[in-house]
């Protein structure tokens, strides 16, 4: 089931929301029936929006979100945290992965910043397990989204037979022209 709990004032752009789904079921052609829990906490104070929590549970995944946004009628900031947990054997059962997937997956993205110009860092470790058969001792992956580009600080794989270490960097200012936003300035 559903429940919703909400109230607010629109004179003084405050309001409360929180909600719960129990037993949902989610079902798409990419994925098989997936049953998962998910419970929101949020607060609407002036022009700051809190997510006290976000919640969703699944067979295959547990995620968490909290953070703020700040300045939400003109250029709103956010300042977030998103940290995923999964079992990648559950992860490939939901997608139809074929192959032996195993191994607890572990992600964590910081968002801060405005939203026309946010900054990003991802994270995600793997610890002793498999990618389609193949042994993995640690996997990891290292991002960041910085002033409009993207640099991949690392992503290894340590196997039992050696190493794989990657890094790069793209420059996403040139795709914009001089000045422009991905949102507008005031969105009252």
């Amino acid at each position: 089931g559903i429940a919703i709990t909400a109230d607010g004032n629109l004179m003084t752009r405050t309001a409360n929301l929180d909600l719960t789904v129990a037993d949902m079921q989610l079902t798409t052609p990419a994925m098989a029936p997936t049953t998962f829990r998910m419970a929101l906490q949020t607060r609407l104070s002036g022009n700051q929006l809190h997510i006290k929590g976000l919640d969703i549970v699944s067979e295959a995944m547990r995620l968490h979100l909290s953070g703020s946004a700040t300045d939400l009628f003109t250029v709103p900031h956010i300042d977030a945290e998103v940290a995923i947990g999964t079992e990648l054997s559950q992860l490939a059962a939901t997608f139809r992965l074929a192959g032996d997937f195993q191994g607890p997956l572990t992600t964590r993205l910081l968002l801060s910043g405005a939203v026309n110009d946010l900054h990003a860092q991802l994270q995600a470790d793997l610890k002793n397990g498999r990618i389609a058969g193949r042994s993995v001792d640690h996997g990891k992956l290292r991002m960041r989204l910085q002033d409009r580009q993207v640099f991949v600080d690392t992503v290894g794989l340590q196997l039992a037979d050696g190493h794989v270490d990657l890094n790069g960097h793209a420059d996403l200012r040139g795709a914009y022209a001089s000045g422009q936003e991905l949102l507008p300035n005031n969105l009252e």
